[in-house]
């Protein structure tokens, strides 16, 4: 396994969990309440970065790293994507 192959599973292993217990502090807080959020926000976008993370020759070819995940390219894809979902939502509901 190479090492971006292996940063990648690290990260991307941490990145899919989500717990009552967001920031592992022992205790359930009105902090993880906002993690979850965080969490539930950046998926799509984390979710595009994974899937192209998988090919390895096109995610260094575009300098993505596992650091990458929550961060500003995911970020953008993850508020249009909610934001093409609230358009349908919106389009459906009335």
């Amino acid at each position: 396994m190479t090492e971006f192959a292996c940063l990648n599973q690290i990260a991307s292993d941490g990145r899919w969990f989500i717990a009552k217990d967001m920031n592992c502090d022992g205790v359930f807080t009105i902090s993880d309440v906002g993690l979850w959020l965080k969490w539930t926000f950046f998926l799509p976008g984390d979710g595009l970065l994974w899937a192209v993370m998988q090919l390895p020759e096109v995610a260094i070819f575009l300098e993505l790293t596992p650091t990458a995940y929550s961060g500003w390219f995911p970020g953008v894809v993850s508020a249009i994507a909610w934001l093409v979902a609230l358009g349908i939502w919106a389009a459906i509901s009335d």
